[in-house]
């Protein structure tokens, strides 16, 4: 028997968006706010079965291919993919450094070239694709509003923040806006990978950027462990570790922009990928990355290639935790909201790892 899940009275509910068709997709996020709600209100369910929390979202064959692609030679596996590409043309050719020069051609410019946001991107039927790979659905308490600095706390990282990035593109046919997503720097200097993630409104994740956004009510989302977080995947104890107890730089942007903290937690992204954790090499890695400001790993998806399995994604959003403007709040403060959002982040996946099949994992705080 399917176990039924019901909703506290304080969850708005649940929301496949994976159920609306490409049109209706792509119509949601240019619909008045009333409209739109009317329409989200019109699939949004107030009790669910695991069943349902855990589907998997049927993909014709060209779709999942299509998806797949996009993963292979957009972010991450261009890293991988590009190389090879070049290697490959280089032994078509017989010329090694003739190959060497085209690849140097293609990504020197893409590494120059201005990387403006495109709304559009959001919205493209490419975009329905990877929301359909990952099965991705929404458990919210109440919606955010525009025109209002909001600061997404949406750990955890993985391998790769797939749960995060997805979440940027469905933002604009839930809430009617898009928000800002934070990343490291030197994400963004990687050709592809800046393209890619600037045009779906990707930002760097330094402090006068976002406090820039903050200050002009946009929305920010970030993952909070980076670099730490991704060697927390696959744990030991296979419970769920995320890194927070030393973040506390978040929790003073929120002060000094009078920003609201919004706990979110990502079902589903420490899984996409199988990671190597084995003894020193791994070690080696971990101080690597932290010299380097990313990570540096040995990973694989499915078929042994950076493609990410087909895992669903639930996005489980709480309500905003309110923080005042105050440009210089005291330690007390600070270690206040801190623990605030820390117990907030605890009760939020407690209240929905059941219904994920979690039901034995507990959220460790490091």
């Amino acid at each position: 028997m399917t176990k039924v899940t019901k909703t506290a009275t304080t969850t708005a509910g649940f929301l496949d968006l994976t159920s609306f068709k490409f049109k209706e997709f792509s119509e949601l996020a240019k619909m008045s706010g009333e409209d739109r709600a009317k329409a989200i209100k019109a699939k949004t369910q107030t009790t669910w079965t695991s069943k349902e929390f855990l589907s998997v979202t049927k993909m014709t064959f060209y779709e999942e291919l299509v998806a797949s692609l996009l993963f292979l030679f957009g972010v991450p596996g261009a890293v991988f993919s590009f190389p090879v590409v070049i290697g490959l043309l280089g032994i078509f050719m017989g010329n090694m450094w003739h190959a060497a020069i085209i690849g140097a051609l293609i990504l020197i410019p893409l590494a120059l070239a201005p990387t403006p946001f495109s709304r559009k991107t959001l919205s493209s039927w490419y975009a329905l694709q990877i929301l359909r790979y990952f099965s991705l659905k929404f458990v919210y308490e109440e919606p955010i509003l525009e025109n209002k600095p909001y600061i997404l706390v949406a750990p955890p990282h993985g391998v790769f923040p797939f749960g995060n990035i997805i979440t940027m593109i469905a933002f604009p046919s839930l809430m009617g806006f898009e928000f800002k997503g934070l990343a490291a720097s030197a994400a963004l200097r990687l050709p592809i990978f800046r393209q890619l993630l600037c045009s779906i409104g990707v930002i760097d994740a330094s402090r006068k950027s976002a406090t820039k956004a903050l200050n002009a009510n946009r929305t920010i989302g970030i993952s909070t462990g980076g670099v730490a977080e991704v060697f927390e995947t696959n744990s030991a104890t296979g419970d769920e570790v995320i890194v927070l107890k030393s973040r506390k730089g978040l929790i003073k942007l929120a002060f000094r922009t009078g920003a609201s903290l919004v706990p979110c937690y990502l079902f589903g992204n420490t899984k996409l990928f199988s990671l190597f954790t084995g003894g020193s090499l791994h070690s080696f890695f971990k101080r690597l990355s932290r010299k380097l400001g990313f990570a540096t790993i040995i990973f694989w998806g499915r078929f042994g290639v950076p493609v990410p399995y087909r895992i669903p994604i639930v996005g489980a959003m709480a309500k905003p935790i309110p923080v005042p403007l105050k440009e210089n709040p005291t330690p007390e403060e600070i270690d206040a909201v801190h623990e605030e959002l820390m117990q907030a982040m605890v009760k939020l996946f407690d209240t929905h790892k059941e219904a994920y099949g979690w039901g034995d994992k507990k959220l460790i705080i490091e």
